[in-house]
């Protein structure tokens, strides 16, 4: 009996908001074709590594469900929405634009997006 459990995670594909320079959190912002075709190269890959999954378990925002749907349809694993594992709620910053967020709070943008190694 192996009592191992593998959790593997992935991050939704490339997003409208994303394109939008947008900070997404809650903001409800669908795919791109880009980010459909990661999905698509995602799940592909997946299956022709062998990997072998129990369950997908997917945000309830649209950009990880639709990643989600098209990596599970791809392995022949039907997704289960999940309402916890969405976005932190980042309230009035949602779909704020970064370069609005940059100008109003400096200091931290810079700090957040700051390519130093921490």
């Amino acid at each position: 009996m192996n009592d191992e459990i593998g959790i593997t995670f992935m991050r939704h594909g490339r997003s409208r908001a994303d394109d939008e320079e947008v900070i997404e959190g809650r903001y409800d912002s669908p795919l791109t074709e880009v980010g459909r075709e990661q999905a698509v190269r995602r799940g592909e890959e997946l299956k022709k590594r062998g990997i072998e999954f129990d369950a997908i378990i997917a945000s309830t925002l649209v950009r990880a469900s639709e990643t989600a749907r098209i990596v599970g349809e791809i392995l022949g694993i039907e997704v289960e929405p999940d309402a916890d594992w969405m976005e932190k709620d980042y309230g009035p910053l949602g779909a704020c634009r970064l370069q609005t967020h940059r100008e109003h709070i400096p200091r931290r943008t810079s700090t957040i997006h700051s390519s130093r190694t921490l």
